[in-house]
């Protein structure tokens, strides 16, 4: 519905992220809620984490620029985030894997979400 709209003409919408478990969304591209629980007993960790420093820690392959936001990755997904956050829904934050080195961030899921939050600011 929204794909290839410039950023600058999409509609009016806040970027809304929910952490609980029991209304995950997309976690991990596409685990179920079970799923979820059952991989992760303990429960999951929440970063704060400024998109700044995200970005500077983030793997190149993940970090996407704005000025190529419908260009990189599928713009179906795009998209139906767009979609879902302008019909008021919130979804899972991205899933952040830190490798052993601490030196670099990777995304085990919620690449499309991150370009979305990023190109709305």
């Amino acid at each position: 519905m929204y794909q290839d709209i410039p950023i600058n003409k999409w509609p009016a919408f806040d970027v809304l992220w929910d952490e609980s478990l029991n209304n995950i969304h997309f976690y991990d591209d596409g685990f179920s809620a079970e799923s979820v629980v059952k991989r992760h007993p303990n429960g999951l960790k929440i970063a704060d984490i400024e998109l700044n420093e995200l970005d500077e820690n983030l793997f190149h392959m993940y970090r996407q620029r704005v000025d190529e936001f419908w260009d990189v990755g599928f713009k179906s997904k795009k998209s139906e985030a767009i979609e879902h956050w302008v019909s008021k829904g919130i979804m899972t934050p991205c899933k952040l894997c830190v490798h052993d080195n601490k030196m670099q961030i990777n995304l085990g899921g919620g690449n499309h979400r991150l370009a979305v939050a990023r190109a709305k600011g």
